[in-house]
């Protein structure tokens, strides 16, 4: 990943939210601003080229009655195997959680998550460099 020296490029602060995230893995398509499924999306879940993503952070809430947990990951094409960030965090009934260590997201990474049950919403505020 080439980063220029002469100042171009853009840096946006932008947000995506998931609604309903369930047991069935989601991964972010950078090119929405609502996650239309909760289902593997067929966007742009690869971090594209020249593109850097600051995860700045990830809120989870259960808006269930019951507890919940949630996994998050970090996948990339060139790797044989998975990154896991977050695995079985609990979040109680009615509960929030907030995630606010950053992550830095390269060119072919994927960040998915996976829910322990229907009612958990996730909402991720990142810087998007565009490098291209």
């Amino acid at each position: 990943m080439a980063i220029p020296t002469d100042g171009g490029g853009s840096e946006v602060l932008k947000r995506m939210s998931i609604p309903n995230q369930s047991s069935s893995a989601t991964l972010v398509d950078w090119a929405q601003v609502a996650q239309t499924a909760v289902t593997n999306s067929a966007g742009t879940v690869d971090v594209p080229p020249e593109v850097i993503i600051t995860i700045l952070n990830i809120i989870i809430c259960n808006s269930d009655s019951a507890s919940r947990t949630v996994d998050i990951m970090i996948k990339n094409s060139g790797s044989p195997s998975d990154i896991q960030i977050l695995q079985d965090q609990p979040i109680g009934a009615k509960q929030t959680f907030v995630f606010s260590d950053k992550m830095i997201l390269r060119d072919n990474d994927q960040l998915y998550f996976i829910a322990s049950d229907n009612n958990v919403f996730i909402h991720i505020n990142y810087i998007y460099q565009d490098w291209s």
